[in-house]
């Protein structure tokens, strides 16, 4: 790759740039100090509600508290002509999908806007880029997956195994209904099947909504059937096939500025300092990743804090 690329080039040695030092790159060492900015947000991950002391970096996938931050800050920026939002997510918790669908709709009324998919965005991904908004994907891009599911993991034996047990005071007939300690009861059983049909209706009908298409064409779509980048272009759930240039190309098209100027890429989440990084994780989240890396589930942030999932059904693991 490094030889053709030299032969087209034409111009001798390649010096090649680590990652580490092209993130140093200013705008100003460019030219492109003034130039028009666009803000390119970057959401990979699981999805989950997150905190309030989420600061939108998203290290541990896609925090609706954090990233919606992130959403009304480039809403509220003057400055910023247009948005690119790149997806990489095969979904998570739907509460915290629902809320970065509605911030994400907000900020859909105040900037141009492009979606654009990387590998994967499906179920609760393929949900917050329902904004109307052109959506672009990779011929390999994992999309769709619209559907629901309900996960709750029964630890009660591994915790026997610790020596660990688990005493609770409960008010109302369902308060248990996600207790990582017992299984579920008949009722709740019930319960959960009229909360996964309700949002699996609401799904739907955002999609439909969304891609101006009638419940009835997008219903036999969903069912949470995976497609291809390419498949789905053929059945309308994104616009176009392309990547990050065309994005630009669109959202300059878009934001109405000139096909020959140059832009400014304003890249979200910001770059981390080392306080960040040295302190941006809580222990909890440390044990859930190493926990979910023993179990092989990788949903299983989601699933430690209940809820219904709007999740991909299956994972890939390319060795």
């Amino acid at each position: 790759m490094m030889g053709k690329l030299k032969d087209r080039r034409k111009c001798g040695d390649l010096k090649k740039l680590s990652h580490r030092d092209y993130m140093r790159v200013t705008p100003a060492s460019l030219g492109l100090e003034g130039k028009p900015r666009v803000a390119f947000l970057v959401g990979q991950g699981d999805i989950t509600r997150g905190s309030s002391s989420d600061d939108g970096y998203g290290e541990d996938g896609i925090g609706a508290e954090g990233f919606n931050k992130l959403l009304r800050r480039v809403g509220n920026d003057a400055g910023i002509r247009g948005v690119i939002v790149r997806i990489d997510s095969p979904g998570g918790d739907a509460v915290a999908s629902d809320d970065i669908w509605r911030e994400m709709n907000l900020l859909s009324k105040k900037k141009p806007l492009v979606i654009s998919m990387s590998d994967a965005a499906a179920s609760g991904g393929y949900y917050m880029a329902m904004t109307g908004d052109p959506i672009l994907a990779y011929a390999g891009t994992y999309t769709g997956s619209i559907g629901v599911v309900f996960g709750k993991p029964n630890l009660h034996g591994l915790y026997d195994k610790l020596g660990i047990t688990q005493d609770s005071l409960q008010r109302g007939r369902f308060a248990d209904i996600d207790s990582d300690y017992k299984p579920l009861s008949p009722e709740a059983r019930r319960k959960l099947r009229e909360g996964i049909d309700q949002s699996y209706l609401d799904f739907v009908s955002k999609v439909a909504q969304a891609r101006q298409r009638p419940y009835g064409q997008i219903e036999p779509l969903a069912q949470g059937r995976v497609w291809l980048g390419s498949q789905a272009k053929q059945r309308g759930l994104v616009d176009e096939l392309g990547g990050i240039d065309r994005a630009i190309e669109k959202v300059k098209e878009r934001a109405k500025i000139d096909k020959a100027e140059k832009v400014t890429i304003v890249t979200y989440p910001p770059k981390r300092s080392i306080f960040d990084v040295a302190f941006g994780r809580t222990p909890e989240s440390l044990f859930e990743s190493r926990l979910g890396k023993i179990l092989k589930t990788p949903q299983l942030r989601s699933l430690m804090r209940g809820g219904l999932l709007r999740v991909m059904p299956y994972t890939i693991e390319i060795k």
